[in-house]
């Protein structure tokens, strides 16, 4: 994979930067600088060790795999309402880009067992199961 397209992929999936949470006081990342990483840095980021990132950034990653390899930014309401019900402001989902091809998504979608529905998705390979709750917004699959 080398260097450059696994900090390409970091960068596509939102883990150099915050996510742009509507949320006071986002961490930033901890992460190796791509200009002083060697080798050894490239082989423990790529199994999860050197770099800190937030739950809110590897759930926003995650969820790109999800909804049909788009990254989406992360909302925390999806509507705003009055003292009688009424809405005064409504969040719509906001795609920030397109990480992987639907092609892909496809592809790994054998390795998951999903739900999509806001409902927590059980996730299952050999080693572990991982509860993930699915943050971001339902969008169509092309």
């Amino acid at each position: 994979l080398g260097f450059d397209r696994f900090y390409d992929y970091l960068d596509g999936f939102g883990m150099t930067k915050k996510t742009g949470v509507d949320l006071p006081s986002e961490s930033s990342p901890l992460m190796i600088d791509e200009d002083e990483a060697v080798d050894l840095d490239l082989a423990s980021s790529a199994i999860g060790q050197g770099n800190a990132y937030t739950a809110l950034q590897m759930i926003t990653a995650f969820s790109a795999v999800v909804n049909g390899g788009y990254l989406m930014k992360p909302q925390i309401v999806s509507e705003i309402t009055d003292n009688d019900g009424d809405v005064v402001e409504k969040t719509e989902p906001e795609v920030v880009r397109q990480v992987i091809a639907v092609r892909i998504v496809v592809e790994l979608s054998g390795c998951f067992k999903i739900r999509n529905k806001g409902i927590p998705a059980k996730i299952t390979d050999n080693a572990r199961v991982l509860t993930v709750f699915i943050l971001s917004s339902n969008l169509e699959k092309k």
